[in-house]
């Protein structure tokens, strides 16, 4: 790889990481709260359920899913990179046409914004969990734990591994290698599309 886009990399990710921190740093307090209020909730609710007080549904564990919006990082990751890839290709043809440049800047900081919230609010559903294994020394909350943390690390390294990928394809010399992307991708949207649909 050139010396030139790897230091262009390499500032990207750091670039990328303290982006990524300082989103953090703001949904932290929001999202965090509404993770422990979760996590409390879905604990009351496992121990309202044991007791047969509780129906079977659980609506604390919707709410659960509803904050994490996994579906939303996937279509907003895969928006960064099909329209990044766009944009690389048309730069690289020689085309002004800017619209798929600024729609990938649109979607990074949407992608950044999302992954931050989503942190926060497991980090606050991780508290819950850990404070419930080390009171009731249940293996499962410090699983969740252990899980929550691999789950994030998977959201941060899709953060960092589009904007990598990104500077790569600005920096290529040739249109095939967006090109090529766009054709992955394309391919990827319909193998998912039959396998899930």
């Amino acid at each position: 790889m050139n010396v030139a886009i790897q230091k262009d990399m390499d500032g990207i990710v750091i670039s990328v990481g303290k982006e990524f921190l300082r989103e953090l740093k703001k949904d932290l307090p929001f999202f965090s709260l509404s993770g422990v209020l979760v996590g409390a909730l879905i604990l009351v609710h496992h121990w309202l359920k044991g007791g047969r007080v509780a129906p079977n549904e659980s609506w604390p564990d919707q709410l659960f899913a509803d904050f994490v919006a996994v579906q939303a990082y996937g279509l907003i990751l895969f928006g960064v990179l099909i329209t990044g890839s766009m944009a690389a290709f048309i730069s690289r043809v020689g085309i002004p046409f800017n619209i798929f440049h600024d729609s990938t800047e649109h979607l990074k900081v949407r992608l950044r914004q999302l992954t931050s919230s989503i942190v926060a609010f497991t980090i606050g559903i991780s508290i819950v969990s850990f404070l419930h294994f080390l009171f009731t020394g249940l293996v499962g909350g410090g699983a969740l734990v252990l899980l929550i943390i691999l789950f994030n690390l998977m959201l941060v390294s899709g953060l960092f591994t589009s904007s990598a990928l990104l500077c790569w394809l600005e920096r290529s010399s040739h249109w095939v290698v967006p090109l090529l992307s766009i054709a992955l991708l394309g391919f990827v949207l319909v193998f998912f599309f039959l396998i899930f649909y």
